[in-house]
């Protein structure tokens, strides 16, 4: 998740101090409401892959059950997560 905080540019050590003490930790929830609380807006949707090229230019998903940043650029998708290939 490393990486994905670098991305959005947020203080990590705030981040995981209240990500981890959220009463719904580790699930989205969670996830969601810390962002909000650190300034980061966003939203939650069950949304399957083949519809990500109708959504905006960046999102965050699980992938591999990691919290995965992913920017569209074109037709292509960049993945800034901490998931070993």
């Amino acid at each position: 998740m490393t990486k994905l905080l670098d991305k959005l540019n947020i203080d990590k050590s705030e981040f995981f101090l209240q990500f981890q003490s959220h009463p719904n930790y580790p699930f989205s929830l969670a996830f969601t409401e810390t962002l909000s609380f650190m300034g980061v807006n966003n939203q939650a949707y069950t949304l399957d892959k083949e519809y990500w090229a109708d959504i905006t230019e960046s999102f965050i998903t699980i992938y591999k059950n990691k919290f995965t940043l992913v920017e569209k650029r074109n037709d292509l998708f960049i993945l800034y997560s901490d998931v070993v290939s």
